[in-house]
C-alpha cells in the first residue's frame, strides 16, 4: 500500500469523525453511557446464559446460531459476543440523537427477552 493510498483512506475516516464531534447532537451524554452500561450487562448475562447452555448441551437457537452454530464452544461464544459488543458500542457512538436512544434501548429489549428465554429453557447464568 502506498503512502498516497493509507493517507486516503485515514483521510476518508478522519474528517467524519471531525465532523462528527462538532454537533451537539451527537454529543455522548450521562445518559448515553448509562444506557450503553444496561446493554452491555445484559449482553454479557446472555453471554454467559450462552457458554453455561454450550457446556450443558443446549442446541443454540436464535439469531447467534447463524454465527456461532448449535453447538459452539466457550471460545467461539465469548468471540462472538465480544464482538457485539464493540459494533454496538460503535454504531451507538456514531448514531446522532434520538436515533442512538432508540439504538440503545432496542437491544436492551432484545436482551431482554434473550435471557427470559434462555431461563424459561432452563439455562441458568453463574458469575
Amino acid at each position: 500500500m502506498t503512502n498516497k493510498t493509507i493517507f486516503s483512506f485515514m483521510l476518508f475516516f478522519i474528517i467524519p469523525v471531525i465532523a462528527h464531534a462538532a454537533d451537539d447532537k451527537f454529543k455522548w451524554t450521562a445518559t448515553d453511557t448509562a444506557l450503553q452500561v444496561v446493554f452491555l450487562a445484559t449482553l454479557d448475562v446472555d453471554r454467559a446464559q450462552t457458554v453455561y447452555g454450550s457446556k450443558h448441551h443446549f442446541e443454540e437457537v436464535g439469531f447467534a446460531r447463524s454465527f456461532i452454530g448449535p453447538h459452539p464452544s466457550s471460545g467461539r461464544v465469548n468471540g462472538y459476543f465480544a464482538t457485539c459488543a464493540v459494533l454496538h458500542t460503535t454504531v451507538a457512538y456514531v448514531l446522532p440523537k434520538p436515533y442512538r436512544t432508540i439504538w440503545q434501548s432496542f437491544f436492551i429489549g432484545v436482551e431482554t427477552s434473550s435471557i427470559r428465554h434462555n431461563v424459561n429453557a432452563g439455562i441458568s447464568v453463574r458469575f
